[in-house]
């Protein structure tokens, strides 16, 4: 039990770990970017929804299955030590304290028959289905792509918050010991919509929980589903009871998955991660874990059946086939490469730099939040019915939180199944994401005769112009759509309250599965160019004594 406690809590912490370094460092080879990507391709069940709704092999996903695999030598270890949703369940089953009702098998215990256990085989049958038809509904149910969103846009800001609070409220006592070190110590202030639903869902799970432990493990992770399939023997680590047992059943009670039937020297294996809590309760000493075959033969597999009926089996493929029929015959959705009669686009459907084109977006963006956990000025933003149903907590840029830097690559780099493409900064600078458009109506120079230079001074790019338009006595903007990139600084920092005079769509934006963004933009007559005043972009962490968010175009 100690060894499972240290090497869970070692693969947790690194887990939170890359996860908080997201924001810190960008770049391919930034140890946050690598060790999140990392993580997020250990998921076997990113190999099913990613690669067969996007119709390619990833090479970068091998590692999801070395993982499935490994249920042939090591059972289900992987579920029990190092997964961060387990990990994280089983902490909050510790901290919150189980109510579990002692005596009778729960449904879903190996005593009781295969109950809801075979729920999880249900979902990867639907995961599968609805890919094969060519939508992705992955990102329901993959564990790593949750628990990063969980950990990257809920647990994460509100500790930043936390301490933010902490600093600002210690400054005067800091300030007067002069500890320089700590009053220009800022923390990043990102904030997300959509938070109540992931404390809802997570909420739920760890309520869940208390009564039966491992539950989203137990009956829905289709992740746990595929290494399942492959540890119905495993070689190497098995659990075994010796011939001292005495069926006192402290084991099956303790037994976290449901994994021991109602004779505690048997075992179902596809069940079992390996967690070694049995071997702690037995008080004759009798369990332990060794290799199937060997000196200290004598694991017994239990017969309990486990799988679903074909019937079962053949409701959950025509669900979630029909789910993604659905998609894509929804007018709203981008699942579907038809534009035959138009498709209506959403004007607020601007994705971030380097996406690959929409329906393929859609199939490969697993919804982790990776890329908005890892973008500087938080302007990317999980999307709800904004892009359909299929487009759910999917990344937009919404550049009224913040604009998008002209050298940043952090979304791309952190990016685990390619939906972002990895950029260079030559590259990066022609991946258009929309257009600006001036809505004169509510410009001050347009509308009310008021002079305002604004969108020109902090447009990285010099694709605005002022010019003398009929009846008014100042210049007024006009956006040069050839120099544009939709970066929105302009809307950033646009002076009217509400919706901005000028905003960004998606008009016009360049995204390419494979080839050159330089080339194909100047073979569109694109004219981008950065301005040589437009510096880096506004600072990550602004200096609280000094300019603050100074955006592209002024300079301290």
């Amino acid at each position: 039990m100690v060894l499972k406690r240290a090497v869970q809590t070692a693969s947790l912490g690194l887990f939170v770990i890359a996860v908080w370094a997201l924001a810190r460092d960008s770049g391919m080879t930034g140890p946050g970017a690598t060790l999140a990507r990392f993580f997020l391709r250990l998921d076997p069940v990113l190999v099913l929804g990613v690669d067969i709704a996007a119709r390619a092999l990833a090479a970068s996903l091998w590692l999801a299955g070395v993982v499935a695999l490994s249920g042939l030598v090591l059972g289900r270890a992987f579920c029990g030590n190092i997964c961060p949703m387990g990990a994280t369940l089983d902490a909050a089953g510790r901290l919150a304290g189980r109510k579990r009702r002692p005596g009778a098998p729960r449904n879903g215990d190996a005593a009781s028959g295969p109950g809801h256990r075979r729920i999880k085989y249900l979902v990867l049958t639907g995961v599968v289905a609805s890919a094969l038809s060519g939508v992705s509904l992955v990102f329901f149910v993959s564990p790593l792509a949750l628990i990063t969103r969980l950990y990257g846009l809920f647990v994460l800001p509100a500790a930043e918050l936390g301490a933010r609070a902490a600093l600002e409220a210690a400054d005067p006592l800091l300030r007067v010991l002069d500890s320089k070190a700590l009053v220009y110590a800022t923390l990043p202030s990102h904030r997300f919509v959509g938070q109540l639903f992931i404390a809802v869902f997570f909420g739920t799970l760890f309520f869940l929980a208390r009564r039966d432990p491992r539950f989203w493990c137990r009956y829905i992770c289709p992740a746990g589903a595929i290494i399942a399939l492959f540890s119905r023997r495993p070689g190497l680590v098995v659990r075994r009871v010796g011939e001292g047992c005495t069926g006192c059943g402290a084991c099956r009670r303790a037994c976290p998955m449901g994994a021991i039937p109602a004779d505690p020297k048997t075992t179902v294996f596809s069940e079992c991660i390996v967690c070694r809590t049995c071997l702690g309760v037995c008080p004759e000493g009798v369990i332990a874990f060794t290799p199937w075959t060997g000196p200290h033969a004598g694991a017994a597999a239990s017969r309990a059946p486990v799988l679903p009926s074909r019937r079962e089996f053949l409701a959950a493929g025509v669900m979630g086939a029909g789910t993604a029929l659905a998609l894509l015959t929804g007018l709203s959705e981008g699942v579907s490469a038809d534009d035959s009669g138009g498709r209506p686009l959403s004007p607020t459907a601007v994705r971030p730099p380097g996406a690959v084109p929409e329906p393929d977006f859609l199939a490969r963006c697993v919804r982790c939040g990776a890329c908005m956990r890892a973008c500087p000025t938080n302007m990317l933003q999980p999307a709800f019915f904004s892009t359909g149903a299929a487009g759910l907590f999917s990344p937009l840029a919404v550049p009224r939180r913040g604009g998008c830097q002209p050298d940043c690559t952090a979304c791309g780099d952190v990016c685990p199944t390619g939906a972002i493409r990895r950029l260079v900064p030559t590259e990066r600078l022609w991946a258009k994401t929309g257009t600006a458009q001036v809505l004169r109506h509510k410009c001050l120079a347009w509308e009310f005769n008021r002079k305002c230079l604004v969108c020109d001074e902090v447009c990285p790019y010099n694709a605005l112009e002022f010019r003398r338009a009929e009846g008014l006595d100042v210049a007024v903007p006009h956006v040069i759509e050839d120099k544009c990139t939709g970066c929105g600084w302009c809307e950033r920092h646009c002076p009217v309250s509400a919706v901005p005079a000028i905003v960004v769509e998606p008009m016009g934006a360049l995204r390419l599965a494979a080839g050159s963004y330089r080339e194909a933009g100047q073979s569109q007559g694109l004219r981008i160019k950065r301005r040589p005043d437009a510096g880096h972009g506004p600072p990550l962490f602004p200096d609280p004594d000094g300019g603050g968010d100074l955006p592209p175009g002024f300079l301290p």
